[in-house]
């Protein structure tokens, strides 16, 4: 079966279309790391034509997602130990700042809004329901990106959100992530309350090198549970 469904007709342009369609194969993991992305292939599996599939794989590839071989044609990234701690370790400097920059400009409304995902992750959790749980805990970090006010900050974490989303789904089946995680943000979203700038950018660091902590330690558990293995 085809890791890609037909786009079909839509008023949205048909080359934001196929960047999302691809995107999503790959940080879901039905393309590979490593995997060929034969241009017509794929415009077969979305039947449309090379042209946007051609346009779409430039773009993937200036977000990492992709890599561009010469003479060879486009390949998903690969997905390494060491790219999850290059990522990480970012992501932790950055997004300790979004979180120091929403103290300064969080309303009582959008503080509200964010801890209304927290009932909901704590409620998805009682339920067993993981999956929604990590949604929700997602739905925080992006809302405080937001936040910042900045939105050269904003579109920097998003490209290493894009890149760290195949981990993403992996890392949550690490036992006891997850009920951590509620707990990590539950603080961060505190300290953000409390206007406690520098309280929210460390707790924030300390939440995402938790998780890498989490990566690390659980290296044999994703190398089987991805389609290639996560080693140096």
């Amino acid at each position: 079966m085809s890791a890609l469904q037909p786009l079909g007709s839509t008023q949205k342009r048909i080359i934001e279309r196929a960047y999302e369609a691809i995107k999503h194969a790959i940080q879901t993991m039905a393309l590979a790391p490593g995997e060929a992305l034969v241009e017509s292939r794929l415009a077969a599996d979305l039947q449309i034509s090379k042209t946007p599939i051609r346009e779409a794989l430039v773009r993937l590839a200036q977000t990492g997602l992709v890599v561009s071989t010469p003479y060879k044609g486009y390949f998903v990234a690969s997905l390494t130990l060491a790219d999850t701690e290059s990522i990480m370790n970012i992501r932790a400097v950055l997004e300790g700042l979004a979180a120091r920059q929403a103290c300064e400009r969080a309303s009582s409304e959008d503080l509200a809004s964010i801890e209304e995902l927290l009932v909901q992750a704590r409620d998805r959790a009682r339920d067993g329901d993981w999956a929604h749980v990590a949604e929700a805990g997602h739905a925080i970090h992006t809302a405080i990106h937001r936040l910042s006010g900045d939105e050269r900050l904003e579109n920097m974490i998003q490209v290493l959100n894009d890149q760290f989303d195949r981990v993403r789904l992996l890392s949550a089946q690490v036992p006891g992530r997850l009920p951590h995680s509620i707990d990590e943000h539950a603080a961060i979203v505190a300290a953000v309350r409390d206007r406690d700038a520098v309280l929210a950018e460390q707790l924030m660091r300390n939440h995402l090198l938790n998780v890498l902590d989490d990566v690390r330690q659980s290296a044999k558990f994703l190398a089987e549970a991805a389609p290639e293995p996560l080693n140096h």
